[in-house]
Order: C-alpha cells, then sequence, then structure tokens
C-alpha cells in the first residue's frame, strides 16, 4: 500500500513539474496551452481529492489510534485545504476558458500557491510521515489499512496501463514532453 502510495506522490510531482513549466510560460506572458493545466489539475483533484487522500486518511487514523502524534493529526485537513484549494483553481481555469476575464497575477498567484502547496505536503508525508507509518506499523496494521481501503483503490486513471479517454490528451501530452 505505501509503495502505491509512493508510486502516486511521483507521479503527481511529475504533473507539478509540468504545471510550474507552464507557470513559468504565464508568467513571462507567453502562449500556453491552458487546457494541460486545466486536465493537470482535474487529475489531482478526481484522483488525489477522492482516492489517494482517503486512503492516506485511513493509514492516518489507524496510526493515531495507537499513537498520538499531533503532526499526523493535521493531515487530514491538510488534505481538505488541499481540495479547497484545487477546487478554487479549477474555478478559475475554467472562468478562463470560457473567455471570462482573470487577471494573469490572479492565475499566477493561485498556480504558485498550489504547487508550492502540494510540494511541501508531498515532502512531509515522504520524509517524515511515511516513514513513521513503515517503522511502526505492523502486518496487521497494514492488513487492516488494505482493508478498508478497499473500495478507495481504484485504477490511477492518467499513469497506468488500463487507460480510460478521460486524460488521453493529458496523457499524451505527458509522452511528447517526456
Amino acid at each position: 500500500m505505501l509503495e502505491r502510495l509512493h508510486l502516486d506522490h511521483r507521479n503527481m510531482r511529475t504533473l507539478l513539474d509540468l504545471i510550474a513549466t507552464k507557470l513559468d510560460k504565464i508568467a513571462a506572458e507567453e502562449p500556453v496551452k491552458l487546457w494541460v493545466i486545466l486536465d493537470a489539475i482535474e487529475y489531482l483533484h478526481t484522483y488525489s481529492d477522492h482516492c489517494h487522500h482517503p486512503m492516506e486518511d485511513i493509514l492516518y487514523q489507524l496510526y493515531l489510534d495507537k499513537n498520538p502524534f499531533p503532526e499526523i493529526n493535521i493531515l487530514a485537513e491538510q488534505h481538505k485545504k488541499l481540495a479547497t484549494q484545487t477546487q478554487q483553481l479549477l474555478v478559475t481555469l475554467k472562468q478562463i476558458m470560457a473567455d471570462i476575464i482573470v487577471e494573469r497575477k490572479v492565475l499566477v498567484q493561485q498556480l504558485e500557491a498550489f504547487i508550492t502547496s502540494q510540494l511541501q505536503h508531498l515532502k512531509n508525508e515522504e520524509e517524515h510521515i511515511f516513514p513513521l507509518l513503515k517503522k511502526h506499523f505492523s502486518d496487521n496494521d497494514w492488513q487492516r489499512a488494505k482493508q478498508q481501503s478497499l473500495t478507495l483503490m481504484k485504477t490511477d486513471p492518467l499513469f497506468t496501463v488500463n487507460q480510460d479517454n478521460e486524460f488521453n490528451d493529458l496523457r499524451k501530452h505527458l509522452a511528447q514532453v517526456a
């Protein structure tokens, strides 16, 4: 289960790097394919907020049931804040795509904040939280987590071989820029 979460994080970083590249172009007032950013944010909203983060929340709650650790206690709240930030960014991007005028600096600020928040969150989990889980979880704990997460363990709609069409254009774009 932890291997899957690590893989998800690598995939999220790939998208965050892509978004950062597009952000640099936006800030430099160069043309950019906004649909790429929109699709990447949609993916993060669809997969991370509805599958990945709830799986992590299950792990964190199981850990807290045995070991009170304040840093883990705030992660579920961080997930909610990240989801809200993602939704706000989606609204802004959809407004732009619908030809509603949004100041460039507003989009730049939202994208910068989004990337920073996401990367800080991933770093915290990878460097502090996941090692704690690995150290303190028993085989039984991992089995309980897996059992409780079964309904959340969906196929990644972007980074797996069994691909659907929802993110096909983004998948093609990632292949071109790789």
